[in-house]
């Protein structure tokens, strides 16, 4: 189903990611900027070369012109877990806990949810996930990949 990206996982969440992030910018009107957790040297170049695609050229869903439109900078920025950078602690650890919680909902082997991160996925449930026009989640804020 997903071909383009199948080899790859890091590059296809990449542009769901930012998909959605722009989606979300438009809908408030606002401009906003990326920035990613270091993985290594030649990663992180191949990573900031496909968020450059998606800048350059859109994605499966949101073209060229919008991604221009509300992300602030043609370039991905990459910071070093040492860098100790906020908004990247938190978004590990929404990140786990999301995660955490997708799979114990389908019923797939995950360790066990610790207090905060049951904390953390009440707050992603309520408020958090994107929904279509009904408020589902699956497909727009959720989505589990094979």
């Amino acid at each position: 189903k997903y071909t383009k990206w199948q080899y790859d996982p890091y590059h296809y969440c990449l542009e769901v990611i930012l998909e959605r992030f722009v989606m979300h910018l438009d809908k408030q009107g606002g401009r906003g900027d990326s920035m990613v957790e270091s993985r290594a040297g030649r990663d992180d170049m191949r990573l900031k070369k496909s968020y450059r695609g998606l800048y350059a050229n859109g994605g499966s869903n949101i073209d060229a012109a919008s991604f221009q439109a509300h992300l602030t900078s043609s370039e991905l920025k990459v910071k070093p877990k040492q860098a100790n950078v906020a908004g990247l602690q938190l978004a590990d650890l929404m990140a786990c806990a999301a995660c955490r919680g997708v799979l114990r909902e389908m019923n797939l082997p995950t360790l066990p949810m610790k207090d905060l991160d049951e904390a953390i996925w009440g707050v992603l449930e309520k408020t958090r996930f994107r929904r279509n026009g009904s408020g589902r989640i699956w497909g727009y804020g959720k989505k589990l990949l094979p």
